[in-house]
């Protein structure tokens, strides 16, 4: 099981909390309904007409992972990547990543 940061496991309680789900029920079951349709049920019940997809999510939580200083190696296993190349394809470093490594290695006279 992956990591889970306070504010999504408080998306998580609220969403339980909205669907009237005991204690020790999944949030998202295995059932026909994926994944993809919880998050637009999210979305949707509030009146939102756009929301991000699994796979944005996914990408963001990983960047954001990469932001905070958490080894590739650690977001590889969060992902569930069996390569570590495929994380490294899956993730694009972002101008704030760039940006520091550059004024980094321009202060070190690197």
């Amino acid at each position: 099981m992956a990591p889970c940061d306070v504010h999504t496991l408080s998306v998580a309680l609220s969403y339980a909390k909205l669907r009237h789900l005991k204690e020790d029920a999944h949030i998202i079951s295995s059932s026909t309904r994926t994944i993809q349709r919880h998050i637009e049920d999210l979305y949707r019940r509030p009146g939102i007409t756009w929301g991000p997809t699994c796979h944005t999510l996914r990408h963001t939580c990983a960047t954001w992972q990469l932001d905070k200083g958490i080894p590739l190696e650690v977001v590889r296993e969060n992902l569930g990547h069996e390569d570590i190349a495929a994380t490294q394809i899956y993730l694009h470093l972002n101008i704030r990543q760039r940006s520091r490594t550059y004024r980094d290695a321009v202060r070190f006279g690197l």
